[in-house]
Protein backbone atom coordinates (compact mmCIF):
# COMPACT_ATOMS: atom_id res chain seq x y z
CA UNK A 1 0.00 0.00 0.00
CA UNK A 2 1.04 3.55 -0.94
CA UNK A 3 1.29 5.97 1.82
CA UNK A 4 2.08 9.65 1.64
CA UNK A 5 2.59 11.73 4.90
CA UNK A 6 2.07 14.95 5.35
CA UNK A 7 2.88 17.71 7.82
CA UNK A 8 4.09 21.31 8.56
CA UNK A 9 8.12 20.93 9.66
CA UNK A 10 8.46 17.22 9.83
CA UNK A 11 10.05 16.59 12.76
CA UNK A 12 11.58 13.54 14.84
CA UNK A 13 7.90 12.04 16.21
CA UNK A 14 6.84 12.41 12.07
CA UNK A 15 9.97 10.82 11.52
CA UNK A 16 9.21 7.91 14.43
CA UNK A 17 5.18 7.27 12.40
CA UNK A 18 7.02 6.86 9.08
CA UNK A 19 9.59 4.54 10.29
CA UNK A 20 7.25 2.49 11.76
CA UNK A 21 4.79 2.31 8.84
CA UNK A 22 8.13 1.17 6.70
CA UNK A 23 8.55 -1.12 9.13
CA UNK A 24 5.30 -2.29 9.21
CA UNK A 25 5.64 -3.04 5.07
CA UNK A 26 3.77 0.50 4.05
CA UNK A 27 5.26 2.48 1.23
CA UNK A 28 5.82 5.47 2.59
CA UNK A 29 6.62 9.33 1.14
CA UNK A 30 6.96 12.28 3.36
CA UNK A 31 6.05 15.58 2.43
CA UNK A 32 7.86 18.63 4.54
CA UNK A 33 5.69 21.86 4.42
CA UNK A 34 9.06 23.45 5.57
CA UNK A 35 7.63 26.77 6.67
CA UNK A 36 10.60 29.23 7.19
CA UNK A 37 8.68 30.76 11.01
CA UNK A 38 8.61 27.46 12.74
CA UNK A 39 8.98 27.85 16.31
CA UNK A 40 10.79 24.58 17.02
CA UNK A 41 14.25 23.28 16.21
CA UNK A 42 14.14 19.55 14.96
CA UNK A 43 17.36 18.01 13.81
CA UNK A 44 18.18 16.46 10.27
CA UNK A 45 17.22 12.78 10.68
CA UNK A 46 18.05 9.83 7.70
CA UNK A 47 14.72 8.94 6.33
CA UNK A 48 14.96 5.80 5.83
CA UNK A 49 11.75 5.02 3.48
CA UNK A 50 10.60 5.09 -0.20
CA UNK A 51 11.10 9.22 -0.48
CA UNK A 52 11.22 12.41 1.31
CA UNK A 53 9.95 15.98 -0.38
CA UNK A 54 10.96 19.20 1.13
CA UNK A 55 8.21 21.70 0.22
CA UNK A 56 10.28 25.42 1.57
CA UNK A 57 7.80 27.75 2.67
CA UNK A 58 8.85 31.42 3.17
CA UNK A 59 6.02 33.28 3.65
CA UNK A 60 3.73 35.20 1.76
CA UNK A 61 0.66 34.56 -1.04
CA UNK A 62 3.36 33.93 -3.43
CA UNK A 63 5.15 31.58 -1.87
CA UNK A 64 2.31 29.51 -0.68
CA UNK A 65 0.84 29.32 -4.10
CA UNK A 66 4.23 28.30 -5.63
CA UNK A 67 4.48 25.89 -2.40
CA UNK A 68 1.36 24.28 -3.38
CA UNK A 69 2.23 24.03 -6.60
CA UNK A 70 4.83 21.83 -5.65
CA UNK A 71 3.18 19.76 -3.42
CA UNK A 72 0.13 18.86 -5.92
CA UNK A 73 2.28 17.84 -8.10
CA UNK A 74 4.83 15.64 -6.21
CA UNK A 75 1.53 14.51 -4.60
CA UNK A 76 0.21 12.71 -7.62
CA UNK A 77 3.88 11.40 -8.84
CA UNK A 78 3.59 9.56 -5.68
CA UNK A 79 0.32 8.37 -6.51
CA UNK A 80 -0.68 6.83 -2.76
CA UNK A 81 -3.66 5.03 -1.77
CA UNK A 82 -4.00 6.96 1.41
CA UNK A 83 -2.90 10.06 2.66
CA UNK A 84 -1.96 11.07 6.09
CA UNK A 85 -2.35 15.00 6.75
CA UNK A 86 -0.96 16.87 10.01
CA UNK A 87 -2.51 20.21 9.91
CA UNK A 88 -5.75 20.06 7.92
CA UNK A 89 -6.08 23.72 8.81
CA UNK A 90 -3.41 24.62 5.99
CA UNK A 91 -5.12 25.96 3.45
CA UNK A 92 -2.99 24.62 0.74
CA UNK A 93 -3.78 20.95 2.53
CA UNK A 94 -6.94 21.49 2.25
CA UNK A 95 -6.63 22.39 -1.47
CA UNK A 96 -4.62 19.18 -1.95
CA UNK A 97 -6.53 17.29 0.26
CA UNK A 98 -9.35 17.81 -2.54
CA UNK A 99 -7.32 16.89 -5.33
CA UNK A 100 -6.19 13.68 -3.76
CA UNK A 101 -9.60 13.00 -3.06
CA UNK A 102 -10.67 13.73 -6.89
CA UNK A 103 -8.50 10.67 -7.46
CA UNK A 104 -9.74 8.53 -5.19
CA UNK A 105 -7.14 8.59 -2.44
CA UNK A 106 -8.72 8.07 0.89
CA UNK A 107 -7.76 10.43 3.32
CA UNK A 108 -6.68 10.47 7.16
CA UNK A 109 -5.81 13.79 9.13
CA UNK A 110 -3.96 14.06 12.54
CA UNK A 111 -5.82 16.28 15.22
CA UNK A 112 -4.41 17.28 18.66
CA UNK A 113 -6.75 20.58 19.28
CA UNK A 114 -9.53 20.37 21.81
CA UNK A 115 -12.06 22.37 22.39
CA UNK A 116 -11.01 23.92 25.36
CA UNK A 117 -7.36 25.22 23.43
CA UNK A 118 -9.10 28.75 22.41
CA UNK A 119 -12.34 30.67 22.50
CA UNK A 120 -14.47 29.22 19.80
CA UNK A 121 -16.62 30.90 17.79
CA UNK A 122 -19.32 29.32 15.06
CA UNK A 123 -18.11 31.10 11.71
CA UNK A 124 -14.64 29.47 12.44
CA UNK A 125 -15.57 25.97 13.80
CA UNK A 126 -18.24 25.66 10.95
CA UNK A 127 -15.25 26.43 8.79
CA UNK A 128 -12.74 23.94 9.93
CA UNK A 129 -15.56 21.46 9.44
CA UNK A 130 -15.76 22.34 5.67
CA UNK A 131 -12.11 21.48 5.51
CA UNK A 132 -12.05 18.29 7.74
CA UNK A 133 -15.33 17.06 4.56
CA UNK A 134 -12.16 15.16 2.64
CA UNK A 135 -11.65 13.13 5.43
CA UNK A 136 -12.53 9.73 6.01
CA UNK A 137 -11.67 9.53 9.48
CA UNK A 138 -9.18 11.39 12.34
CA UNK A 139 -6.51 9.78 14.60
CA UNK A 140 -6.80 12.18 17.88
CA UNK A 141 -3.75 13.41 20.27
CA UNK A 142 -6.23 12.40 23.23
CA UNK A 143 -9.85 11.83 24.34
CA UNK A 144 -10.71 15.59 24.39
CA UNK A 145 -9.52 15.89 20.73
CA UNK A 146 -11.41 13.55 19.67
CA UNK A 147 -14.08 15.05 21.04
CA UNK A 148 -13.71 18.27 19.61
CA UNK A 149 -13.06 15.95 15.92
CA UNK A 150 -16.51 14.24 16.39
CA UNK A 151 -18.08 17.75 17.28
CA UNK A 152 -16.95 19.30 13.90
CA UNK A 153 -18.47 16.49 12.57
CA UNK A 154 -15.85 13.46 11.77
CA UNK A 155 -17.24 9.99 12.80
CA UNK A 156 -14.38 7.63 12.08
CA UNK A 157 -12.04 8.38 15.09
CA UNK A 158 -8.74 6.69 16.74
CA UNK A 159 -6.89 8.19 19.86
CA UNK A 160 -3.12 7.64 19.34
CA UNK A 161 -1.78 10.12 22.08
CA UNK A 162 0.89 11.58 19.57
CA UNK A 163 2.62 8.25 19.18
CA UNK A 164 6.48 8.56 19.36
CA UNK A 165 8.81 5.35 18.78
CA UNK A 166 8.65 4.39 23.20
CA UNK A 167 11.89 1.82 22.37
CA UNK A 168 14.09 4.65 20.59
CA UNK A 169 13.41 6.85 23.48
CA UNK A 170 13.94 4.00 26.51
CA UNK A 171 17.23 3.40 24.66
CA UNK A 172 18.54 6.70 24.07
CA UNK A 173 17.71 7.31 28.31
CA UNK A 174 19.03 3.72 29.40
CA UNK A 175 22.60 4.64 30.30
CA UNK A 176 21.52 7.77 32.26
CA UNK A 177 19.08 6.31 33.73
CA UNK A 178 21.21 2.67 35.23
CA UNK A 179 24.76 5.34 35.96
CA UNK A 180 22.14 7.96 38.06
CA UNK A 181 22.28 7.20 41.71
CA UNK A 182 18.86 7.85 43.31
CA UNK A 183 19.59 10.47 45.69
CA UNK A 184 21.20 12.67 42.70
CA UNK A 185 18.23 12.78 40.45
CA UNK A 186 16.66 15.63 39.59
CA UNK A 187 13.17 17.61 38.62
CA UNK A 188 13.61 18.06 35.03
CA UNK A 189 11.35 20.53 32.61
CA UNK A 190 11.74 20.23 28.84
CA UNK A 191 10.08 23.03 27.18
CA UNK A 192 9.72 25.67 25.10
CA UNK A 193 10.29 28.59 27.13
CA UNK A 194 7.00 30.43 26.21
CA UNK A 195 4.26 31.92 28.19
CA UNK A 196 1.61 29.53 27.62
CA UNK A 197 4.56 26.40 29.03
CA UNK A 198 3.88 28.00 33.02
CA UNK A 199 7.22 28.24 34.00
CA UNK A 200 7.47 31.91 36.29
CA UNK A 201 4.57 29.72 38.28
CA UNK A 202 6.42 26.65 38.31
CA UNK A 203 9.66 28.62 39.96
CA UNK A 204 7.51 29.57 42.78
CA UNK A 205 5.93 26.76 43.01
CA UNK A 206 9.89 25.26 43.64
CA UNK A 207 10.71 27.73 45.75
CA UNK A 208 7.47 26.61 48.22
CA UNK A 209 9.11 23.20 48.04
CA UNK A 210 12.41 24.34 48.61
CA UNK A 211 10.69 25.98 52.43
CA UNK A 212 9.38 22.49 52.67
CA UNK A 213 12.16 20.05 52.66
CA UNK A 214 15.81 20.31 54.38
CA UNK A 215 17.61 18.10 51.76
CA UNK A 216 15.42 19.55 48.96
CA UNK A 217 16.26 18.13 44.85
CA UNK A 218 17.66 20.46 42.25
CA UNK A 219 15.26 21.59 39.28
CA UNK A 220 17.15 21.41 35.89
CA UNK A 221 15.14 23.63 32.41
CA UNK A 222 16.12 22.24 29.47
CA UNK A 223 14.61 24.12 26.30
CA UNK A 224 14.76 27.55 24.16
CA UNK A 225 12.58 30.55 23.45
CA UNK A 226 11.84 34.51 24.14
CA UNK A 227 11.82 33.96 28.08
CA UNK A 228 14.68 32.91 28.35
CA UNK A 229 16.55 35.76 29.84
CA UNK A 230 13.36 36.64 31.92
CA UNK A 231 13.45 33.08 33.48
CA UNK A 232 17.75 33.03 34.06
CA UNK A 233 16.65 36.83 36.04
CA UNK A 234 14.19 35.47 38.17
CA UNK A 235 16.46 32.74 39.48
CA UNK A 236 19.37 34.74 40.12
CA UNK A 237 17.12 37.13 41.94
CA UNK A 238 15.95 34.49 44.72
CA UNK A 239 18.61 33.02 47.04
CA UNK A 240 17.21 29.95 47.24
CA UNK A 241 16.72 29.27 43.53
CA UNK A 242 20.27 30.45 42.71
CA UNK A 243 21.59 27.90 44.59
CA UNK A 244 18.87 24.97 43.22
CA UNK A 245 17.72 25.95 39.52
CA UNK A 246 19.89 24.95 36.35
CA UNK A 247 18.95 26.57 33.31
CA UNK A 248 20.58 23.98 30.56
CA UNK A 249 19.14 25.86 27.21
CA UNK A 250 19.16 24.48 23.69
CA UNK A 251 19.85 20.58 24.04
CA UNK A 252 19.14 18.56 20.43
CA UNK A 253 15.78 16.65 20.38
CA UNK A 254 18.37 13.19 20.18
CA UNK A 255 20.17 14.06 23.29
CA UNK A 256 16.88 14.73 25.90
CA UNK A 257 16.45 11.06 26.84
CA UNK A 258 20.03 11.74 28.22
CA UNK A 259 18.39 14.09 30.36
CA UNK A 260 14.73 12.93 30.97
CA UNK A 261 17.16 9.09 32.07
CA UNK A 262 18.85 10.88 34.96
CA UNK A 263 15.13 12.70 36.77
CA UNK A 264 13.74 12.11 40.10
CA UNK A 265 10.53 13.46 37.71
CA UNK A 266 9.64 15.05 34.34
CA UNK A 267 7.35 18.41 35.22
CA UNK A 268 4.55 19.47 32.46
CA UNK A 269 2.96 22.38 34.44
CA UNK A 270 1.51 24.29 31.07
CA UNK A 271 -1.27 26.99 31.11
CA UNK A 272 -2.49 24.95 28.13
CA UNK A 273 -1.07 22.42 25.87
CA UNK A 274 -2.67 19.93 22.82
CA UNK A 275 -0.66 17.05 24.14
CA UNK A 276 2.70 17.52 25.70
CA UNK A 277 4.76 14.13 23.98
CA UNK A 278 7.87 15.17 26.61
CA UNK A 279 5.05 13.12 28.78
CA UNK A 280 5.31 10.08 26.98
CA UNK A 281 9.21 10.26 26.59
CA UNK A 282 9.89 10.66 30.26
CA UNK A 283 7.21 7.30 30.76
CA UNK A 284 9.45 5.47 28.14
CA UNK A 285 12.65 6.10 30.13
CA UNK A 286 10.86 4.85 33.66
CA UNK A 287 10.31 8.67 34.90
CA UNK A 288 7.45 9.50 36.58
CA UNK A 289 5.29 13.16 35.19
CA UNK A 290 3.55 15.93 36.89
CA UNK A 291 1.48 17.23 34.08
CA UNK A 292 -1.23 19.94 33.89
CA UNK A 293 -4.93 19.32 33.42
CA UNK A 294 -4.86 21.32 30.54
CA UNK A 295 -2.71 19.07 28.93
CA UNK A 296 -3.71 16.48 26.32
CA UNK A 297 -1.01 14.26 27.89
CA UNK A 298 -2.74 14.07 31.12
CA UNK A 299 -4.50 11.09 29.38
CA UNK A 300 -1.31 9.05 30.15
CA UNK A 301 -0.78 9.72 33.87
CA UNK A 302 -2.68 8.25 36.87
CA UNK A 303 -2.48 9.99 39.90
CA UNK A 304 -0.31 8.09 42.59
CA UNK A 305 0.44 5.31 40.09
CA UNK A 306 2.79 7.02 37.19
CA UNK A 307 3.18 10.46 38.47
CA UNK A 308 0.41 13.15 39.30
CA UNK A 309 -1.76 15.42 37.38
CA UNK A 310 -2.51 19.41 38.61
CA UNK A 311 -3.99 22.54 38.64
CA UNK A 312 -1.52 24.54 36.61
CA UNK A 313 -3.05 27.93 37.93
CA UNK A 314 -2.44 26.08 42.00
CA UNK A 315 0.75 27.18 43.06
CA UNK A 316 0.40 25.13 46.20
CA UNK A 317 -0.48 22.31 44.16
CA UNK A 318 2.45 22.06 42.00
CA UNK A 319 4.02 22.29 45.24
CA UNK A 320 3.10 19.98 46.45
CA UNK A 321 3.15 17.21 43.88
CA UNK A 322 6.81 17.72 44.02
CA UNK A 323 6.81 16.99 47.59
CA UNK A 324 4.78 14.04 46.56
CA UNK A 325 7.25 12.58 44.18
CA UNK A 326 10.47 13.48 46.30
CA UNK A 327 10.05 9.98 48.34
CA UNK A 328 12.04 7.52 49.38
CA UNK A 329 13.92 5.18 46.49
CA UNK A 330 11.88 1.73 47.04
CA UNK A 331 8.20 4.06 46.55
CA UNK A 332 10.24 6.07 43.56
CA UNK A 333 11.12 2.72 41.93
CA UNK A 334 7.18 1.53 42.39
CA UNK A 335 6.66 5.05 40.13
CA UNK A 336 9.31 4.37 37.94
CA UNK A 337 8.22 1.38 36.78
CA UNK A 338 4.50 1.87 36.18
CA UNK A 339 5.96 4.67 34.26
CA UNK A 340 7.50 2.55 32.20
CA UNK A 341 4.68 -0.11 31.73
CA UNK A 342 2.62 2.90 31.04
CA UNK A 343 4.36 4.31 28.05
CA UNK A 344 2.74 1.71 25.36
CA UNK A 345 -0.25 3.56 25.34
CA UNK A 346 1.83 6.32 23.12
CA UNK A 347 3.83 4.08 20.86
CA UNK A 348 4.29 4.41 17.16
CA UNK A 349 2.33 1.01 17.72
CA UNK A 350 -0.87 2.48 18.77
CA UNK A 351 -0.77 5.19 15.68
CA UNK A 352 -0.39 2.06 13.52
CA UNK A 353 -3.32 0.06 14.56
CA UNK A 354 -5.79 2.80 14.91
CA UNK A 355 -4.32 4.30 11.16
CA UNK A 356 -5.77 0.52 10.06
CA UNK A 357 -8.95 0.77 12.12
CA UNK A 358 -9.69 4.03 9.94
CA UNK A 359 -8.61 2.87 6.40
CA UNK A 360 -11.86 1.61 4.28
CA UNK A 361 -12.07 -2.21 3.77
CA UNK A 362 -10.26 -2.57 0.30
CA UNK A 363 -7.16 -0.74 1.84
CA UNK A 364 -7.61 -2.82 4.67
CA UNK A 365 -7.51 -6.02 3.19
CA UNK A 366 -3.90 -4.66 1.12
CA UNK A 367 -2.33 -3.77 4.71
CA UNK A 368 0.99 -6.44 5.44
CA UNK A 369 0.25 -9.19 7.91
Amino acid sequence: MRVAYLCNTFGQPDHDRCTAMTRAGLTVQSFDWARADTEYRWENTQKDWSGHHLIPVAGGAASSFAGLARLCSRLLSARPQLLIVYGYHNRAFFLAAILMRLFGVSLVTMNDSRFSDYSRTIPKDVLKAIMLLPYRGCLAASRAAAGYAHFLGLKRIAVYHCAVDVDRIASGAETAFNQTAFSDRAFLIVSRFVEKKNLVRMLDAYELYLGRTSTPRKLRLVGYGPMEAQLRDRVVASPLLSQHVEIVGFVTVSRVPEYIGAALCLVLPSLSDQFGIVVTEALSCGVPAIVSSNCGAADLIHSWGNGHVVDPEQTDSLSRALTEIDTDEDTWRGLSDAARASAGQADVAVFLSGLKSLLPPRLQALWPA
